[in-house]
């Protein structure tokens, strides 16, 4: 029992209690006998049970179940006098000589010696009906816990010998030795003339027992050559290297017929055994392999290498048995192949959850520098906007200067909040298709005359929902992308298809959802991508071109994401790339925003709530000049505590959604729920179609992107206010 707790051998076999001990340590197969302890006590004693044992004195076989059971009556409180034995046999004649009151000991091996030697002498306490069993228990085999299939086997082949009377034959073993009857002598008479009949049916019996225990042990012999045949691991007996015995999975794993492999040797088949641990790692032959290794029990980790040329990761055990009644050595071997792969799937998908990760946070890093920059743009071109309205001719170059440099700037932060997901898009239902000739329509300047496109627009419905100038951008990039790779001229294929992913497919970064998609495939015959930058192509700012941004493929990777689509890669230094593109097939077209939640007309002071200074200074001064009367706050609680007090002169608030002492989401959610009535407009130097259906659903009239020039946000304002004049709509 102990090698099979230790994983050293799958079974044992005997006469083995099930306890709640060892059902911590093994699998029991589906019992076969019953068993316990029974009170053995000389032939005229009046003890009738254990309880009557007070100030007596009982043997037991030392750390046997009968040990144990009597030092629970002990500690119950019995005044039992406890003598240990090491062979239960010595205690049954110390009980027999008079030197013992009792002896507890198991019941199936008490009725054997009480009837092989003691009879007469001692007896077993019996209840009203029968024999008295104390601490009943089953009896099973053991099997090593993760081998559930043995397990089952075993039971199964349990349940049949039930079946075929196998416990019958068993009990027969126990108590076939009986007292001999205590028979009057006047009856010694007739013994004569029935012994020989007597003899003749002992004769026939025995005949059939052993006939019937032949049958028994082929029904055993034939499930267990069956159990080792059917088993998943490969297992060699082997006697002077030669094997002579093996299952189906030695036989694949050895790459030849099950019926051809007995008698050959496993050197026939294998050429190298490399170890993966120790100080001598290959071995040419399995004899030296088992020199070293037979008497070390413990599982190796190796790679055999067969001479078809496979290599199998195996996890393998030698040791020496006996095998019909001579040395051997027993090899068994799992083939982990499978579990190879699907550790080295488990590295990939970890690789793409951390890449996925790392654009996910570099996205956000990406976010809030846009949003921050995006405020002193708004800043530096609104004030220039200003300016320029009292600037005299000779320095106007100079402010044109400053709105040529901010408004390129203002366009890097356009692509920095695409990788971030955090651009608002007009989002309609668009044809890939024609996205994809419009893009090559306006490179074809730029695509060299060694360059050729090449089109398989294969998609039955190329149809999308989406924006067409981000989705033109993506297409364009790639393009250039495949131009540059290409230096000396190659073609560049594009192709669309619809597919139907019914399971997640792994791709390079990412996992594809399930779902139907139109899947877009860019394919460049150019230098490739080495694998060293294969996983930072998608971050911004990347690059390995002299000249390049490093925007490009973050663009790509961030427009793809607000469409909620996926991308993957694959590239082959010196053959070429191939992006895929996969983007929701269009379902509904995108309905226009109704005018419900327009401002309403009413008179009184515009209140702008933002952190920036510089922000609240330029809305003010902008709307001050379009006639309105503003106030601005920096601090939204003290806004809050203004509106409050004055809430009958409050026309619109004005509020950025991203403030550090109160968010603008806490401040709108204030206001409606004290002031219903007011109308609150929120601003953001970014935003996507997620945060203006919640601010909406919040309560906010509208969400707007912040704004720098000067007449636009008169303009803005102007417009809610003149919209609701013409329809009359007059707040109460």
């Amino acid at each position: 029992m102990h090698r099979v707790r230790e994983g050293r051998a799958d079974m044992a076999i005997g006469c083995i209690y099930v306890t709640d001990e060892r059902q911590a340590w093994f699998d029991f197969s589906e019992s076969y006998l019953e068993g316990g302890l029974a009170l053995v006590v000389p032939a005229h004693s009046s003890i009738d049970t254990v309880y009557d044992l007070d100030h007596m004195t009982l043997g037991v076989k030392k750390d046997a179940s009968g040990d144990k059971y009597a030092t629970k009556l002990v500690e119950q409180g019995y005044n039992i006098t406890t003598i240990r034995f090491d062979d239960t046999f010595d205690s049954f004649a110390a009980l027999a000589g008079g030197k013992l009151d009792a002896v507890l000991n198991d019941y199936l091996n008490s009725v054997y010696l009480l009837n092989k030697y003691f009879s007469g002498s001692i007896k077993i306490t019996k209840g009203t009906w029968t024999d008295i069993v104390y601490d009943r228990k089953k009896i099973a085999f053991p099997v090593v816990t993760h081998n559930k299939i043995l397990s089952e086997i075993v039971s199964d082949s349990i349940r049949q010998l039930k079946s075929q009377n196998f416990i019958d034959m068993l009990y027969w073993k126990w108590f076939a030795i009986m007292p001999p009857p205590d028979i009057p002598k006047q009856i010694m008479i007739y013994v004569g003339i029935i012994l020989l009949t007597l003899l003749f049916a002992i004769l026939v019996f025995q005949l059939y027992t052993r006939k019937k225990r032949i049958n028994e042990l082929q029904v055993f012999e034939s499930h267990f050559r069956n159990l080792i045949y059917d088993l998943n691991v490969g297992v060699y007996i082997l006697q002077k290297n030669i094997i002579v015995l093996t299952n189906f999975e030695g036989a694949r794993l050895a790459g030849t017929d099950f019926e051809t492999i007995v008698g050959k040797t496993l050197d026939d088949y294998f050429s190298e055994y490399s170890l993966a641990e120790g100080v001598k790692s290959q071995y040419t032959s399995f004899n030296a392999l088992c020199s070293d290794l037979q008497y070390n029990y413990t599982i190796s980790r190796a790679v055999w290498k067969r001479k078809d040329g496979v290599s199998l990761p195996v996890m393998f055990r030698i040791r020496p048995v006996m095998w019909m009644g001579q040395q051997a050595v027993e090899c068994v071997v799992n083939d982990t192949t499978e579990i190879t792969n699907l550790l080295v799937q488990q590295e990939q998908l970890k690789g793409q959850l951390l890449q996925s990760q790392k654009l996910e946070i570099i996205g956000q890093i990406a976010g809030e520098i846009a949003h921050d920059f995006n405020n002193v743009l708004t800043v530096i071109l609104g004030y220039a906007n200003l300016l320029e309205k009292s600037i005299d001719d000779k320095n106007r170059p100079a402010i044109e200067k400053i709105f040529e440099a901010a408004n390129h700037a203002k366009d890097i932060v356009s692509k920095l909040m695409t990788f971030a997901r955090k651009k608002a898009l007009q989002l309609t239902e668009i044809n890939i298709h024609t996205i994809i000739q419009n893009a090559i329509s306006l490179l074809h300047a730029a695509l060299s005359k060694k360059c050729e496109v090449k089109l398989f627009l294969d998609a039955y419905n190329p149809y999308i929902v989406g924006n067409a100038t981000e989705i033109q951008q993506v297409f364009m990039n790639l393009i250039l992308n495949a131009v540059d790779a290409m230096p000396y001229g190659g073609t560049i294929s594009i192709y669309t298809e619809n597919t139907n992913v019914v399971n997640d497919k792994t791709g390079m970064l990412e996992i594809i959802p399930a779902g139907n998609y139109v899947c877009i495939t860019v394919e460049d015959t150019g230098s490739g991508i080495s694998p060293e930058h294969m996983n930072h192509i998608f971050e911004p700012l990347y690059t390995t071109k002299e000249k390049g941004s490093g925007l490009g493929l973050a663009i790509v990777y961030g427009v793809v994401k607000q469409h909620k689509g996926f991308i993957d890669v694959t590239s082959t230094p010196g053959v070429g790339t191939s992006f895929f593109i996969y983007l929701p097939v269009a379902k509904t077209l995108i309905k226009t925003d109704s005018p419900s939640n327009l401002v309403p007309k009413s008179s009184g002071t515009i209140i702008i709530i933002d952190d920036d200074s510089n922000i609240c200074l330029l809305y003010q001064e902008a709307l001050k000049t379009g006639g309105f009367t503003t106030l601005s706050f920096t601090d939204p609680k003290q806004a809050l505590v203004y509106i409050d007090n004055n809430i009958k002169s409050v026309k619109l608030v004005l509020c950025d959604v991203q403030m550090q002492e109160l968010s603008g989401k806490d401040v709108l959610g204030y206001l409606k729920n004290n002031y219903p009535d007011l109308d609150v407009v929120m601003m953001s130097g970014f935003y996507d179609e997620n945060m203006k259906d919640e601010l909406m659903h919040l309560g906010a009239c509208d969400v707007w992107q912040k704004m720098y020039d000067i007449h636009e946000i008169i303009n803005k304002i102007k417009g809610l206010i003149d919209r609701y004049d013409r329809e009359n709509i007059v707040r109460s």
